[in-house]
C-alpha cells in the first residue's frame, strides 16, 4: 500500500470507527481505519472480516503501543491490509509477529 495511491488524501481517525464507516471511507477513495488496541482478538477479527467483505480497497487497523496489542495477530490473520501504530517506542515492536501479508 502506497499512501500516494489514495484517490482522496484523507485518513480516517480510527477511534470509535465502525466496519461500515471504515469500508465507506475506503470505498470513497480515502484510507478507512479501525482501532485494534482495546478490542478482544475474536471481536477485532470479526470487524476486520466485515470490512474486508464490504470493500476491496485498503484500510488500516491502528494500535496504541502504550498498551499491550492483544488483537494484533487476530487482525493480521483476518486480512487487515495495513497496520498503523501510535504512541510507540521502538522496543515495543518486539510484541508483534510477522505472520501475514499486511503492511506495517
Amino acid at each position: 500500500m502506497n499512501i500516494k495511491s489514495l484517490q482522496i488524501p484523507i485518513i480516517q481517525a480510527p477511534i470509535e470507527a465502525t466496519a461500515e464507516l471504515t469500508a465507506s471511507v475506503s470505498e470513497a477513495g480515502g484510507m478507512g481505519s479501525l482501532q485494534g488496541t482495546w478490542i478482544k482478538p475474536e471481536i477485532a477479527a470479526q470487524i476486520v472480516d466485515s470490512v474486508v467483505s464490504k470493500t476491496n480497497n485498503s484500510f488500516s487497523v491502528n494500535f496504541v503501543l502504550s498498551f499491550e496489542p492483544h488483537s494484533f495477530d487476530a487482525v493480521i490473520e483476518a486480512g487487515a491490509p495495513v497496520i498503523t501504530f501510535s504512541w510507540a517506542l521502538m522496543q515495543k515492536l518486539s510484541f508483534f509477529s510477522t505472520a501475514g501479508p499486511s503492511s506495517v
